[in-house]
C-alpha cells in the first residue's frame, strides 16, 4: 500500500507465505527472481525507509502487538531521494509516525529546509495559525563548526514561508543572528 501512495508500481512487496518475512515481486515475473539488484538507489532508500516505518511499530512477527515506550530517531529520510517524494516521506512520517503516536519521542534530523517545511505543513493544525509550529514540537539548529552549537528555533513562522528560498533564509537566520547582538 505504501509503495502505490508513492507512485511505485513497478513491484511490490508481498509475505512468503511459509514463513514470516516479505520479498520484492515484480508483476509478470517469477517470485522467486531477485529484483533488490535492479533497483535504482532512490528505490532500494524508499523501501528501507518504509522497512524502518514498519519496523518502529516494534512488532518482530506479523501478529506480535509489543506495547514498549520508543524513541525514534529518522535522519534526513529524503537524502538520496528525487525531491519528488519529499512530501510523500512528510506526510507518512506525519501520518504513521508522529499522528499514529507510535513513538514516546520522535527526533527528525535533515539538511533540507524543503522537507522541514513540509513536515511544519503537513503536521495538524489544531488552533494555530498557518506555519507556526505545533505547540507539542520542540524544533532546534545544530550547527556543526569548529564550536558546534545547539539552538532553539523561535522564528518558525518566517522558515514555513513558501516562497522563502533556502538561501534567503540563511541572510534571514543571519540578519536575526547580528540583530540579537546589537
Amino acid at each position: 500500500h505504501s509503495l502505490d501512495s508513492l507512485g511505485i508500481t513497478g513491484f511490490r512487496i508481498a509475505p512468503y507465505d511459509d514463513r514470516d518475512d516479505y520479498r520484492l515481486v515484480r508483476e509478470g515475473e517469477n517470485s522467486d527472481t531477485p529484483v533488490f539488484s535492479s533497483l535504482s538507489e532512490g528505490e532500494k532508500t524508499l523501501i528501507a525507509f518504509l522497512y524502518f516505518l514498519e519496523t518502529c511499530t516494534g512488532r518482530k512477527s506479523r501478529d506480535d502487538n509489543d506495547q514498549r515506550k520508543r524513541l525514534i530517531v529518522i535522519d534526513d529520510p529524503i537524502s538520496s531521494l528525487s525531491q519528488d517524494y519529499v512530501f510523500e516521506i512528510a506526510s507518512l512520517i506525519q501520518h504513521q509516525v508522529i499522528r499514529a503516536r507510535i513513538g514516546e519521542k520522535v527526533i527528525i534530523l535533515t539538511h533540507s529546509l524543503f522537507f522541514f517545511q513540509e513536515l511544519l505543513l503537513s503536521a495538524e493544525r489544531k488552533k494555530r495559525a498557518a506555519g507556526s509550529c505545533p505547540p507539542e514540537w520542540t524544533l532546534y539548529r545544530v550547527s556543526k563548526s569548529l564550536h558546534s552549537s545547539v539552538a532553539s528555533i523561535t522564528f518558525v513562522s518566517t522558515i514555513c514561508m513558501p516562497n522563502l528560498s533556502q538561501l534567503s533564509l540563511i541572510f534571514l537566520s543571519l540578519f536575526s543572528y547580528i540583530s540579537k547582538d546589537n
